[in-house]
């Protein structure tokens, strides 16, 4: 069987395992650009928009849209999930088999 780019394998560093068992892979190509820019845009105020719609863009990412993960998901869960977003954006181009890349889940 052949294996797509966007199925989850222990081997691919943009998955997370949730307590639960459950495989989530950060597919960071279901986020646009300008939507991800807009997390750090600050208004006219000189504010960024409400940790909620980051939390919209990362459950989108782990294919969860519409899911409040704030709510949903527990703390450690919620944290691999936010550090890992933001882990791939900074370096969405990386090798995952680079041996400097995280490795954790």
């Amino acid at each position: 069987m052949e294996r797509t780019p966007l199925e989850p394998t222990k081997k691919d560093h943009r998955v997370i395992t949730f307590e639960d068992g459950t495989e989530h892979l950060v597919n960071l190509n279901l986020v646009k650009m300008d939507e991800y820019r807009a997390i750090f845009r600050e208004d006219e105020d000189g504010k960024t928009p409400p940790d909620s719609y980051a939390e919209g863009l990362m459950a989108r990412a782990i294919g969860m849209p519409g899911v409040d993960i704030a709510e949903e998901l527990g703390y450690i869960d919620y944290k691999k999930v936010q550090d890992k977003f933001f882990e791939i954006a900074r370096n969405p181009l990386a090798d995952p088999n680079s041996v400097s890349e995280s490795t954790s889940d």
